[in-house]
């Protein structure tokens, strides 16, 4: 590892353990404050950020398209929300963005409302055959989020 100025410890290791009586044991002990400080600063702010979780392991999202298989043109997406044992995920909010897999089309944005328990519908209007994705953003009730993706394979023209 080349090191640019004579000030910096060549490698990692150089810092966390410096030659004893020399000036790199005040530097290296400076580089292990300053990396323990780093560290802590980094755990910290991943836990300040995990008030609200990203899982897919308690909440099953199943797509269901009407037309089947979905085509140009308008297309009503529900989507059944239950827990990992069955039951109907209630209150949440849903937001789909439906995108081409190739690159230059804008994505297709769409709310899903909830039309029985656990049970949630959006009408969109896909624009061209081909393949797309399907991204759904759940925020449950109790303010944690879901985020799941699906392949629509092989829309074909109305």
């Amino acid at each position: 590892m080349l090191c640019i100025e004579k000030r910096c410890p060549q490698s990692p290791l150089d810092a966390l353990m410096p030659r004893k009586g020399t000036n790199e044991d005040t530097r290296g002990r400076t580089c292990r404050l300053c990396l323990l400080f780093f560290s802590l600063c980094l755990f910290v702010i991943g836990f300040a950020g995990c008030h609200r979780s990203w899982s897919t392991g308690d909440v099953r999202i199943e797509p269901e398209f009407e037309p089947n298989p979905p085509r140009v043109g308008a297309v009503t997406i529900t989507l059944r929300v239950t827990e990992a044992l069955g039951k109907p995920v209630t209150g949440a909010r849903l937001k789909l963005e439906l995108n081409m897999t190739h690159a230059g089309m804008a994505p297709v944005i769409a709310d899903a409302q909830e039309v029985e328990p656990g049970s949630y519908r959006a009408n969109v209007q896909l624009s061209m055959a081909g393949d797309w994705s399907l991204f759904v953003d759940v925020t449950l009730a109790n303010g944690n989020k879901v985020y799941q993706s699906f392949d629509i394979k092989g829309v074909s023209s109305a």
